[in-house]
């Protein structure tokens, strides 16, 4: 219950769980990212997998330190987005501006954070963590949104184009017959 006590050992272990749950969504959605644009790893990703998972048991090694390591995490991760996602709008990949903006955005609340951590505003920086947390599901959102939307358009049009086809199809159909017509009346009356 909320009421309840919280030691210590309590707290680390929720701390610690809190932080793998976090390098694990990063790597999820990163590796997303790498999906999605149709990209090769790159050697940093493997980089950002191998730092991600020194700092978890970095928390057993050094508590105190535990947290300046986890703090740079977030940044190089961001760092890879940015570069996967400025390369997608290079490639005119569409939707790849919603991600980029994301990341933007993602890089702006990382830096406010530390910012405002640094000047002892912590409920401010509290915020900015929570909101750091969100944008990258709101963005995958708003990009998946926009991919789902210009499928259905162009669904639509596919559909338009068919049944235009259809009805001329039909039209040619019925002046063909109309012709055969004309021409058997025709050779029966010669008849």
């Amino acid at each position: 219950a909320l009421s309840d006590p919280v030691t210590v050992n309590r707290s680390n272990s929720l701390l610690l769980m809190t932080q793998v749950f976090y390098i694990v969504g990063a790597f999820s959605y990163l590796h997303s990212v790498y999906i999605l644009f149709d990209r090769k790893k790159s050697w940093f990703f493997y980089f950002i997998v191998a730092y991600g998972l020194f700092s978890i048991p970095f928390y057993f090694i050094s508590y105190d330190k535990s947290g300046l390591v986890n703090a740079f995490f977030f940044p190089v991760i961001n760092l890879e987005l940015l570069r996967l996602n400025i390369q997608a709008v290079y490639h005119r990949r569409k939707g790849a501006v919603i991600l980029l903006l994301t990341s933007i955005l993602f890089a702006l609340a990382i830096v406010s954070y530390i910012i405002f951590t640094v000047d002892n505003n912590m409920q401010t920086a509290a915020l900015l963590e929570s909101i750091s947390y969100i944008l990258p599901g709101i963005g995958l959102s708003l990009f998946y949104a926009s991919e789902f939307a210009r499928t259905a358009v162009a669904e639509r049009q596919r559909t338009m184009e068919v049944e235009k086809l259809s009805a001329d199809m039909i039209a040619k159909e019925k002046e063909k017959q109309q012709l055969l017509a004309n021409q058997n009346e025709t050779l029966e009356k010669q008849v």
